[in-house]
């Protein structure tokens, strides 16, 4: 199983060919010495990394639909399962919800382990809420259509989402590969209704 360092390497090597194409003049300056604490200084390194491409996609949202799947792509290898709402948010301003749950679908159903392991955390910063327009509309119970059309996409979505779940806990190479993927199944897609095989105790879903 990937150490954490070795994703975070991976996902700043894809951030930097990201950024290279966006913002090809940006440079990330000088930080302070970090020689004895390289893992943090990566992290520390890809956070700043991803807010500057957030900003220039948010910018420029023509920019999501000229390299959508390498955002996609992008996305399916942040291990941040908090941060990567910045890189999120305006690839769903600027094309929608659908093309990427679609993606993440796809991740999850053919992915390496870390593709998997990302895109279920991508998943949950990606799913829709509904929004009021007003506190009446609330009251009556009328959310904003718009999105109400991307939770109804959502919903729909769910059983591929869940027997996603299933194919990505059954490719897992190692019990430890298996468990960690199934115990973040279980968290997002709420595995109480998941049944997904059973790796033995303490295990089973």
């Amino acid at each position: 199983m990937p150490e954490l360092a070795e994703i975070y390497a991976e996902f700043e090597s894809l951030l930097d060919a990201q950024l290279a194409l966006i913002s090809p003049e940006w440079q990330i300056g000088d930080l302070p010495d970090m020689a004895d604490r390289p893992d943090y200084a990566r992290h520390r390194r890809c956070t700043i990394k991803r807010g500057r491409l957030a900003k220039a996609l948010t910018q420029a949202p023509h920019e999501v639909r000229n390299h959508r799947d390498a955002l996609f792509h992008l996305v399916a290898h942040d291990p941040h399962a908090s941060f990567n709402q910045y890189l999120i948010m305006p690839i769903v301003a600027a094309i929608g919800r659908h093309e990427l749950h679609e993606a993440l679908i796809g991740y999850l159903e053919t992915g390496t382990y870390v593709e998997r392991l990302c895109s279920l955390k991508a998943w949950y910063q990606a799913q829709p809420g509904l929004f009021y327009d007003f506190s009446d509309a609330f009251e009556r119970g009328e959310a904003n259509p718009d999105r109400m059309a991307a939770y109804d996409a959502w919903v729909a979505l769910r059983p591929r989402f869940l027997a996603a779940c299933r194919i990505a806990v059954e490719g897992c190479e190692t019990p430890e590969e298996r468990e960690r993927i199934a115990d973040l199944a279980r968290s997002v897609a709420r595995a109480e209704i998941v049944t997904i095989g059973d790796p033995g105790p303490p295990n089973r879903l």
